[in-house]
């Protein structure tokens, strides 16, 4: 943590003065840095210093990415369907045939590996499911299996087959 968030989170009255000695003691902070008593403040000073701090580690790259996981999905791909997924790229109607599988929450996963999954698993893009269902992506989040992002999860929302993109 930089210094100048370090000050930020002292000055917000976060960290109590026993440890603000102990910050200064080990040079993690500066030695002229006053020790902020905690202060009754406004909800809008403290939602300032929420902005603040937060943009200080966003410049700092200090918010790790969360990489979440699903245990079942390499249990549940065993049950993968082929399914058309198609993207609108401005006019172009790119569809292909990719298997899938339908999560406990009702979304589509794909397997990550697929020379076209990035293409056209993306929000925007229909999903044509068993019974000739149509979904619209509305989000798509990786899932991992130790570094590497396996699976794409797609919530999706059911459309009305009269807005549903039709191969021509």
């Amino acid at each position: 943590m930089s210094k100048e968030l370090s000050r930020k989170v002292i000055e917000a009255g976060l960290v109590p003065q026993q440890a603000v000695r102990l910050l200064k003691m080990w040079g993690c902070v500066d030695h002229d840095m006053p020790e902020a008593e905690l202060q009754e403040q406004t909800q809008q000073q403290l939602l300032a210093f929420v902005e603040e701090i937060g943009e200080l580690l966003e410049l700092e790259g200090e918010i790790p990415e969360i990489k979440e996981t699903d245990l079942d999905l390499l249990n549940l791909w065993e049950a993968a369907q082929p399914r058309q997924v198609k993207y609108d790229f401005s006019g172009q109607l790119l569809t292909v045939t990719l298997p899938s599988v339908r999560d406990r929450a009702g979304g589509f996963v794909f397997k990550r590996g697929h020379d076209q999954v990035g293409a056209v698993v993306r929000p925007g893009g229909q999903i044509t499911s068993e019974g000739g269902k149509v979904f619209e992506i509305v989000q798509v989040e990786p899932r991992y299996i130790k570094d590497d992002a396996a699976f794409l999860v797609c919530q999706v929302q059911e459309v009305p087959s009269d807005a549903a993109v039709r191969i021509l």
